[in-house]
Protein backbone atom coordinates (compact mmCIF):
# COMPACT_ATOMS: atom_id res chain seq x y z
CA UNK A 1 0.00 0.00 0.00
CA UNK A 2 2.81 2.38 0.85
CA UNK A 3 5.21 1.53 -1.95
CA UNK A 4 5.56 3.93 -4.81
CA UNK A 5 4.02 3.37 -8.22
CA UNK A 6 7.27 2.37 -9.92
CA UNK A 7 7.99 -0.26 -7.27
CA UNK A 8 4.41 -1.53 -7.38
CA UNK A 9 4.55 -1.91 -11.17
CA UNK A 10 7.84 -3.79 -10.84
CA UNK A 11 6.53 -6.16 -8.15
CA UNK A 12 3.03 -6.59 -9.54
CA UNK A 13 3.83 -9.87 -11.37
CA UNK A 14 4.87 -11.35 -8.01
CA UNK A 15 1.66 -10.12 -6.37
CA UNK A 16 -0.39 -11.49 -9.24
CA UNK A 17 1.30 -14.91 -9.07
CA UNK A 18 0.79 -15.00 -5.29
CA UNK A 19 -2.93 -14.39 -5.68
CA UNK A 20 -3.36 -16.88 -8.51
CA UNK A 21 -1.44 -19.63 -6.70
CA UNK A 22 -2.74 -19.03 -3.16
CA UNK A 23 -4.92 -21.65 -1.55
CA UNK A 24 -6.59 -21.34 1.82
CA UNK A 25 -5.32 -23.60 4.54
CA UNK A 26 -7.34 -24.74 7.52
CA UNK A 27 -7.52 -21.96 10.14
CA UNK A 28 -5.49 -19.56 8.01
CA UNK A 29 -6.85 -16.21 9.19
CA UNK A 30 -3.66 -14.43 8.07
CA UNK A 31 -4.26 -15.47 4.46
CA UNK A 32 -7.84 -14.23 4.64
CA UNK A 33 -6.66 -10.87 5.97
CA UNK A 34 -4.00 -10.66 3.26
CA UNK A 35 -6.52 -11.22 0.48
CA UNK A 36 -8.92 -8.68 1.94
CA UNK A 37 -6.37 -5.91 2.41
CA UNK A 38 -4.56 -6.59 -0.87
CA UNK A 39 -7.53 -5.24 -2.81
CA UNK A 40 -7.26 -1.96 -0.92
CA UNK A 41 -3.49 -1.85 -1.43
CA UNK A 42 -3.93 -2.22 -5.18
CA UNK A 43 -6.68 0.41 -5.21
CA UNK A 44 -4.38 2.84 -3.37
CA UNK A 45 -1.89 2.65 -6.23
CA UNK A 46 -4.38 4.31 -8.54
CA UNK A 47 -4.36 7.68 -6.82
CA UNK A 48 -3.20 10.78 -8.67
CA UNK A 49 0.36 10.45 -7.42
CA UNK A 50 1.03 6.93 -8.73
CA UNK A 51 -1.46 6.33 -11.52
CA UNK A 52 0.93 7.21 -14.36
CA UNK A 53 3.22 4.35 -13.25
CA UNK A 54 0.55 1.71 -12.84
CA UNK A 55 -2.12 2.59 -15.41
CA UNK A 56 -0.77 -0.01 -17.84
CA UNK A 57 -1.66 -2.74 -15.29
CA UNK A 58 -5.41 -2.01 -15.30
CA UNK A 59 -6.32 -4.89 -17.64
CA UNK A 60 -4.25 -7.41 -15.70
CA UNK A 61 -5.69 -6.20 -12.40
CA UNK A 62 -9.25 -6.44 -13.69
CA UNK A 63 -8.54 -10.02 -14.79
CA UNK A 64 -7.19 -10.73 -11.31
CA UNK A 65 -10.34 -9.23 -9.78
CA UNK A 66 -12.47 -11.55 -11.89
CA UNK A 67 -10.36 -14.51 -10.81
CA UNK A 68 -10.59 -13.69 -7.10
CA UNK A 69 -14.32 -12.97 -7.19
CA UNK A 70 -14.96 -16.18 -9.14
CA UNK A 71 -12.88 -18.36 -6.82
CA UNK A 72 -13.61 -17.13 -3.31
CA UNK A 73 -13.38 -20.62 -1.81
CA UNK A 74 -9.72 -20.62 -2.89
CA UNK A 75 -9.07 -17.83 -0.38
CA UNK A 76 -11.43 -18.50 2.53
CA UNK A 77 -13.43 -21.43 3.88
CA UNK A 78 -15.99 -19.43 5.85
CA UNK A 79 -18.71 -17.84 3.72
CA UNK A 80 -18.67 -14.65 5.82
CA UNK A 81 -14.94 -14.27 5.14
CA UNK A 82 -15.55 -15.01 1.46
CA UNK A 83 -18.10 -12.18 1.39
CA UNK A 84 -15.62 -9.86 3.09
CA UNK A 85 -12.96 -10.65 0.48
CA UNK A 86 -15.50 -10.33 -2.32
CA UNK A 87 -16.60 -6.92 -1.05
CA UNK A 88 -13.06 -5.57 -1.08
CA UNK A 89 -12.35 -6.89 -4.58
CA UNK A 90 -15.76 -5.67 -5.82
CA UNK A 91 -14.87 -2.21 -4.52
CA UNK A 92 -11.57 -2.38 -6.43
CA UNK A 93 -13.41 -3.44 -9.59
CA UNK A 94 -15.96 -0.66 -9.20
CA UNK A 95 -13.22 1.93 -8.78
CA UNK A 96 -11.90 0.94 -12.20
CA UNK A 97 -15.27 0.95 -13.88
CA UNK A 98 -16.48 4.19 -12.26
CA UNK A 99 -13.31 6.17 -11.42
Amino acid sequence: MFMGGVAFAYYYPVIERYVLESRVEKDSQDAVEAMWILAYCIKAQFNDKHVRYVHHLRHRILNLVLHVRGNLSQYAIDTVEQQRIDGAWRELETSFIFP
